[in-house]
């Protein structure tokens, strides 16, 4: 199970790469419905899959699905 610090390590990381992306660290609400979504997944399952998502794309992701996607493509190859 994804732990909070891992997460946030995670959003961080996304950051750096995204540098315009609206993503908001001190909005709770957003914090928390994001995390919910990866919660289920292991660390090192959301450490490898912001960066896969990082390398892939040129834009941040707009929601939690984006990444998810990503993730089930992975799954299915």
């Amino acid at each position: 199970m994804l732990d909070q610090k891992t997460f946030l390590q995670g959003i961080n990381y996304l950051k750096a790469n995204y540098i315009n992306w609206g993503f908001d660290l001190n909005n709770d609400l957003m914090l928390k419905v994001w995390y919910k979504k990866f919660s289920n997944l292991g660390a090192s399952v959301f450490r490898g899959l912001v960066e896969k998502y990082s390398e892939l794309h040129r834009f941040a992701p707009n929601s939690p699905a984006e990444l998810l996607d990503l993730l089930r493509e992975q799954i299915t190859q």
